[in-house]
């Protein structure tokens, strides 16, 4: 079973390590097509998503259920924005590969038996820390 959770977290980490790169990294993009003045509300989201992944990673239920359903709106949000853009911009590709990632961590979170051993793991640990 210990194999499972290695797994499970390592997967879990990728899932992450992943959705903060792609959030720091549509900040950028957004601040250098629109600006800074909306700024603020494009830090808050980034910070929503850092706690969101500590919650996921310390195996917190509704956290779990939150980004199944965000991931899984990213992903579709992601698709159709790509091929509306694809034919001109390189935008669209970039937004096409996001979704896809997006999509792909929702159905890797629901359906992997490696994630749900590390995540009933943690929050195993999380009773008996408290």
């Amino acid at each position: 079973m210990k194999d499972h959770e290695d797994r499970g977290r390592r997967i879990v980490l990728g899932i992450i390590g992943t959705t903060v790169v792609f959030s720091a990294l549509a900040i950028i993009t957004f601040v250098l097509l629109v600006g800074p003045q909306r700024l603020l509300p494009q830090v808050v989201r980034f910070i929503f998503t850092i706690l969101l992944g500590i919650l996921l990673y310390r195996g917190t239920k509704w956290a779990y259920w939150v980004l199944v359903a965000l991931y899984g709106l990213a992903g579709v949000n992601g698709l159709m924005s790509g091929f509306m853009l694809l034919p001109n911009t390189l935008m669209g590709l970039v937004s096409l590969a996001m979704g896809v990632v997006y999509i792909l961590s929702a159905v890797v979170l629901v359906y992997s038996r490696d994630v749900k051993a590390f995540l009933a793991r943690q929050r195993g640990l999380g009773e008996k820390l408290f």
